[in-house]
């Protein structure tokens, strides 16, 4: 999907086993973070080679363009990601950049967080086939975390996942969304989203404070959208997703509606696209409880919307059977670190039974 979004915007791009591999000038980079919608981070590859010995090493950190940097440079985090090498291997790697790092006067953060930390400047060494890469992560921080979302309900969508999901059911801003079961309004907001740059204010990189010129990427005349419809039975989570859209600046484009799904109205139209994230885990209290709600959920598409495409998620296959959706293609996902479905296809004009 990293792919296609990268081509969408005119750049050429290539799958590779980290993610995707691609070319732009440097003076992008930050525009380029502000467009994209589908990656979790973005890192800028800037030396490759041997690693045996330590010359090897050291050769390969000049390679940096200290220059291009932060001036005073920021604390630096270091990680490290080897495939098939031998774990002494990756410490003895690991130790050596270390090494030469603070031999060079480069302050080290210890302990760094994850996910990292947009005060810092994070580094990531992937040893890969006899071959150290050392590339420098221009965000700085996940780059799911939009800014837009202060306000969230139990167990909120990532970002990237609501642009993922909206990517495989090839939306289409010129038609209607619905979003029945919005929550913190993450799926609403990011199709809101989808055909501008979230604002400046919102978004702080590391790439921000570089010591290279900056341009904004490109982008297309603004178009209008379809509506979009999102609503959910309670309505202090609700108002969390009005508060959330917002800060993103697209309050106006969505159709807040805080009401049970049977009464929420959604666009008249023949076609559109309903996309959904219902409640799964411990916040539906059981198997039985969690059928009857896809049940109803189906029983509600099959009355309102017959022929308009469908994108949900569901944790568990065999919950699909609640729902009319014929034509299906089934795409695995990770979400908050468990593997989910999601089901796409048509909405049949029956409320049960016409999963196949």
């Amino acid at each position: 999907m990293a792919v296609d979004e990268l081509e969408s915007l005119g750049i050429s791009a290539q799958e590779d086993p980290a993610g995707a591999l691609f070319a732009v000038a440097p003076d992008r980079l930050a525009g380029l973070l502000r467009v994209l919608r589908v990656p979790s981070r973005l890192l800028l590859r800037v030396a490759q080679g041997r690693a045996d010995q330590l010359s090897d090493v050291q050769n390969l950190l000049q390679r940096v363009p200290w220059f291009a940097l932060p001036q005073p440079l920021p604390p630096l985090q270091v990680r490290l990601s080897s495939e098939q090498a031998r774990p002494a291997k990756a410490k003895w790697i690991l130790e050596e950049l270390l090494r030469q790092l603070r031999a060079s006067g480069r302050t080290l953060v210890q302990d760094a967080p994850e996910e990292g930390d947009a005060g810092g400047l994070q580094i990531v060494a992937r040893y890969v086939k006899d071959t150290l890469q050392l590339s420098i992560d221009v965000a700085g921080r996940p780059m799911h975390h939009r800014g837009w979302r202060l306000q969230a309900g139990p167990a909120p969508m990532r970002e990237t996942l609501a642009q993922a999901i909206l990517r495989l059911a090839q939306y289409n801003p010129l038609e209607p969304l619905w979003d029945p079961m919005t929550g913190s309004g993450t799926l609403a907001i990011e199709a809101a989203t989808w055909l501008r740059p979230l604002p400046m204010e919102l978004q702080t990189f590391s790439v921000d404070s570089w010591n290279i010129a900056h341009k904004a990427w490109p982008t297309a005349p603004g178009l209008a959208h379809a509506a979009i419809v999102a609503g959910d039975q309670d309505a202090v989570v609700l108002a969390m997703a009005v508060a959330n859209a917002g800060r993103a600046g697209v309050a106006e484009e969505i159709d807040f509606q805080a009401r049970e799904i049977l009464q929420q109205i959604p666009t008249i139209a023949n076609t559109g696209l309903v996309v959904a994230n219902p409640p799964w885990g411990q916040r539906l209290g059981g198997r039985n409880a969690a059928r009857r709600l896809y049940e109803r959920l189906g029983a509600v598409l099959a009355r309102r919307v017959p022929g308009w495409r469908a994108a949900i998620l569901v944790p568990e296959r065999n919950l699909a059977q609640e729902l009319p959706i014929i034509n299906c293609t089934w795409d695995r996902l990770q979400a908050g670190g468990l593997a989910v479905w999601l089901v796409r296809g048509t909405i049949a004009a029956q409320a049960k039974g016409g999963h196949r």
